[in-house]
C-alpha cells in the first residue's frame, strides 16, 4: 500500500498514463498534516496542505485520497518526489498569496512581452524544454518565441539550447555534440525576466 519514511510518515506517488493522459499524483502525511500534489509529469506540481484535528484523522484522510486515486486508475510509483523535504510543512497563508502573486506577474510581463528588434537574443536558435519549470511551459514558450527562438518539443541534431528544469528526462541525453544546456535562471536572465 502507501510507502512508509522514517517516523511514521507515510507517502506516496500514483501515476496514470493512459493514451494522452500522463499525470501524477502525490500524498505526505506527517502527524496532523497531509500534503498533496499533483500535476502532468514533468510540469509544475501543484500543492495543497489540509491540517485535522488528530493524527488518525489525518491518517484516514491520506488513505481514503489514495483508494480514490486507485480507483481511478493510477498505480503507485512509490514515494513522494515533489513534496518538500520538510514532509508537508505548509507555507504560511501569506507566502502562499504572495507566490501566486509572483507566478501571476511573471505570467502578465511574459504575454505582454513584445519581439525586440532585431529578432532577440535568441534569433535562429532552436530551443526546447525539459523537467519541471517554475514557470509554465506555455509562458517560457512564448519568451523563447517573442526573443526570436524557434521552440520544439523534442530534442533533435538541429536543436542549439535545451532548458533543463527539475526531473528532467531522456530529452536530456538527445541532440547534437554542440547542443547547449541551460537551466531555467539563465533562460529567464536571456530573457530579461531576471
Amino acid at each position: 500500500f502507501a510507502s512508509r519514511a522514517a517516523m511514521g510518515k507515510l507517502s506516496v506517488r500514483c501515476e496514470f498514463v493512459e493514451g494522452s493522459s500522463n499525470k501524477f499524483w502525490e500524498c505526505v502525511q506527517d502527524g496532523v498534516s497531509v500534503t498533496s500534489s499533483h500535476g502532468k509529469i514533468g510540469g509544475a506540481p501543484t500543492q495543497i496542505t489540509k491540517t485535522f484535528p488528530s493524527e488518525a484523522k489525518a491518517k484516514n484522510f491520506f488513505h481514503s485520497q489514495l483508494e480514490s486515486k486507485l480507483k481511478k486508475g493510477y498505480t503507485e510509483s512509490g514515494k513522494a518526489k515533489t513534496i518538500g523535504k520538510g514532509f508537508g510543512k505548509a507555507l504560511p497563508k501569506a507566502a502562499s498569496i504572495m507566490k501566486v502573486a509572483m507566478k501571476a506577474a511573471v505570467k502578465k510581463t511574459a504575454m505582454k512581452a513584445t519581439k525586440p528588434s532585431g529578432g532577440g537574443k535568441l534569433k535562429g536558435k532552436t530551443l526546447c524544454f525539459t523537467g519541471a519549470l517554475a514557470i509554465k511551459r506555455s509562458v517560457a514558450t512564448t519568451l523563447a518565441k517573442n526573443h526570436g527562438a524557434k521552440v520544439t518539443g523534442t530534442v533533435s541534431k538541429n536543436t542549439d539550447i535545451l532548458v533543463v528544469g527539475q526531473d528532467a528526462g531522456s530529452k536530456i541525453l538527445k541532440g547534437s555534440s554542440s547542443i547547449q544546456y541551460w537551466d531555467e535562471k539563465k533562460f529567464l536572465k536571456v530573457v530579461g525576466m531576471k
